[in-house]
């Protein structure tokens, strides 16, 4: 009996856990750090001219990772939060990244400092799959999202053949 009440506790903890990040869908603020202390961010940016902001968040109740969308809300300085995707462990949040490293190779040759200008994806990225070239880091996305402006949500797009930049190797 005390077998059955210990799996139920567990089970609940887990659902309780997993549900928190999902929580923060509906949540407005403008400072995150101060409007929401339970969960610290640990990096973010603009996408869509900033009429989004992408953010790595981690879940301080748990240590959890998770990205968060957010909608700039009537160009105030405040955010409301639209979605929110599970980081798995080992992998960051990038979103300097080119849909078709191959023709954007190309054009980078004839147009020397070319960077990506999609700013409407994120993608997760491992640091085991490194291709250095010129000096520069580019490394192949893991798995990559697109932000649907219609629904306010992620949706996942191919990763064939997407590389994001991360800085000098």
């Amino acid at each position: 009996m005390k077998t059955k009440w210990i799996v139920a506790l567990l089970y609940l903890v887990s659902l309780t856990s997993s549900a928190g990040a999902k929580d923060l869908i509906g949540q407005r603020y403008q400072d995150f750090q101060k409007d929401l202390p339970e969960f610290k961010q640990l990096s973010g940016s603009c996408l869509s001219g900033c009429k989004y902001s992408v953010s790595n968040v981690k879940d301080l109740s748990n240590q959890e990772s998770v990205i968060v969308l957010s909608k700039n809300t009537q160009g105030s300085k405040r955010w409301e939060i639209v979605d929110v995707l599970e980081n798995p462990k080992g992998q960051a949040t990038v979103s300097n990244c080119t849909e078709n490293y191959s023709s954007f190779k190309q054009m980078q040759a004839t147009t020397p400092g070319l960077m990506p200008s999609n700013d409407n994806s994120v993608a997760l990225i491992r640091s085991t799959s490194e291709k250095a070239q010129d000096n520069k880091l580019w490394v192949k996305a893991t798995q990559v999202f697109t932000v649907d402006i219609e629904s306010h949500t992620f949706t996942e797009i191919s990763n064939d053949d997407v590389y994001c930049y991360v800085g000098i190797g």
